[in-house]
Parts: C-alpha cells; structure tokens; sequence
C-alpha cells in the first residue's frame, strides 16, 4: 500500500498536532504580530532585561517576581517593570519612555490598552498574562514599538 504526499503529510500534521501541539502564547503572538503590523513602525531594540541578565549580574533577588527591560532605539526609549500580583495573576506594568507625545500603548492579541505618558512615566494595572508589546509616538509622529514580550 503506498500513500500519497498529501496523506504523509497530512498524516503528520495530525501526529504532531496531537502529541506536540503548538502553544497558545506563540499562537496568540504569532496572530497580533500580523494583524498589528505597522511598516513604518521602528523597533525599538532589548537593550536589558533583568531575566536574561539574573545569571550574570545580580540586580535583584533571585526570588522578585518583578521583571526589568529597557528597550532603545534611536528615536527614543521604552524602560518597563512587570510585576505579576500572586493573588490575581494579573500583571502591572509601570516605567518611563523618553521622547514621547501622548500614550503608551499596549498591544495584545486581543486588542490593546492606552495609557497617558506624564513626565515621561506610565502606568498600566490589570493585564492578563500573554504576548504583549508596547509603543509610543515620538514628537515628530514617528512610531516606536518595542518586539512581543510574555507578561
């Protein structure tokens, strides 16, 4: 008995689909990174981020739940602390943006979130955990956005 291509891979798909299924974050990223995009939206590059750098430099305690990035581009920078609330699971995401006019905006799979930028500082309580990034518009109209992150 011989099966056709599209059977085998068919076949396969399932299989996979099956015992090693596709996670839900990278789904939901995946779906807002296309239907959020924005071609003249500039990166705004990870510059620091207090997980990555736990094993190398010793910023906080081990234990903190608080999470600290700093994102850079050369319009402007985007410095971010999450901080999950154990009780709810939700997530508070505060900091300071330079060069921005307006709102910080968080955007999810699912929609997003404005918050006013005052003094340069911002405030966002109550997200849920899951892909998120965050932009702002600069002076001259230019919009910043940071890459996907998981809260």
């Amino acid at each position: 008995m011989t099966i056709s291509d599209d059977d085998f891979e068919a076949l396969l798909r399932s299989t996979a689909q099956t015992h090693d299924p596709v996670p839900q974050l990278l789904l939901d990223a995946a779906k807002a990174a296309f239907e959020l995009r924005d071609l003249d939206t500039q990166l705004a590059e990870l510059v620091a981020d207090s997980w990555a750098d736990a094993g190398s430099v010793a910023v906080r305690d081990s234990s903190s739940t608080v999470r600290m990035m700093t994102f850079a581009s050369e319009g402007g920078s985007i410095e971010v602390d999450v901080d999950v609330d154990d009780a709810t699971g939700l997530c508070r995401l505060h900091g300071f943006v330079t060069e921005a006019v307006g709102d910080l905006v968080v955007e999810r799979s699912d929609g997003q979130v404005s918050t006013p930028v005052v003094e340069g500082q911002f405030a966002v309580d109550g997200l849920a955990r899951g892909a998120a990034r965050l932009s702002i518009r600069t002076a001259d109209g230019r919009r910043i956005a940071t890459d996907w992150i998981s809260l």
